[in-house]
């Protein structure tokens, strides 16, 4: 279960991308932790179907969000949605995204235990 943080929705977006232009992304593979630094870790692209990213062993959820590639119609306009943006309630320790018909990766924020 991730520790009761009182970040929004927005704020995690933000420190994941944040993260992620600072170069601390990793992928699926155990990352090398720096002193008391969160680590991004990538799920997989999914179309249509939950993107899992979960944390590494000795590491804890504390947050999470997603990149997407919605679903467009002929105008351009997104005729997509997200139906999931959230920790899992399946894998412990992972965030999951799902979009309806487009694709889309998720990111888990996690720290040291």
């Amino acid at each position: 279960m991730p520790k009761n943080r009182a970040w929004s929705s927005a704020l995690r977006g933000t420190a994941v991308c944040l993260l992620l232009a600072a170069g601390v992304v990793t992928g699926t593979t155990g990352p090398a932790l720096a002193d008391g630094a969160p680590v991004v870790v990538e799920g997989k692209w999914a179309k249509a179907a939950p993107s899992e990213a979960k944390c590494p062993k000795g590491t804890e959820l504390i947050g999470g969000g997603y990149h997407s590639e919605p679903a467009v119609l002929s105008n351009g306009m997104p005729a997509d949605m997200v139906d999931m943006n959230a920790p899992s309630s399946v894998t412990r320790n992972a965030w999951v995204v799902k979009m309806h018909v487009g694709s889309a990766r998720a990111y888990a924020l996690c720290e040291k235990d």
